[in-house]
């Protein structure tokens, strides 16, 4: 449910983008910055499919993070000015934005991985491992035995040196 009604939201105010348009050189750029954002969001899911990995299922927070990423993309040109756009002309203005899209995209994606999805578990796991690794007590006497000090042995110097001194 919650998908649906983000959707909704992103989707009216995609369009509200779109219409706020004040000159052509704006609307080439919001259209460069939505293909952008398709092509980063679409293709990979064409791939997978292709590969058998996916079986046409297409997940909707895909669909959430690329109408987030063209309302941030859509307030990058706002700023970026019409002064500046009627400089680069307009197909530097649909590459740009263009490339700027489907790097936000990019973006949204990993940071979604990151904080909602399986980088963060699988991230936590493996910290989780190399902590059990460290503490273990075989594993400490075999580091030592190699001649490497541990961070409490280094602070005890650092502190016996500071007595000395």
């Amino acid at each position: 449910m919650f998908q649906k009604g983000a959707i909704v939201c992103l989707l009216g105010y995609s369009v509200c983008l779109f219409l706020s348009a004040h000159g052509e050189l704006e609307l080439i750029a919001l259209v460069g910055a939505l293909l952008g954002i398709l092509v980063r969001t679409y293709f990979p899911w064409i791939r997978k499919i292709a590969e058998g990995k996916l079986f046409g299922n297409f997940d909707m927070n895909y669909a959430i993070t690329a109408l987030l990423s063209f309302v941030a993309t859509g307030h990058f040109i706002t700023m970026l000015g019409e002064s500046i756009m009627q400089a680069l002309g307009a197909i530097y203005t649909f590459v740009t934005t263009f490339l700027f899209g489907l790097g936000l995209n990019s973006v949204v994606n990993e940071a979604k991985k990151w904080f909602f999805g399986t980088i963060w578990r699988e991230e936590t796991v493996a910290i989780m491992r190399v902590i059990g690794f460290l503490t273990n007590p075989q594993i400490i006497e075999q580091l030592k035995k190699l001649g490497v000090k541990l961070s409490v042995e280094l602070s005890k110097e650092k502190e016996e040196a500071q007595a000395q001194q």
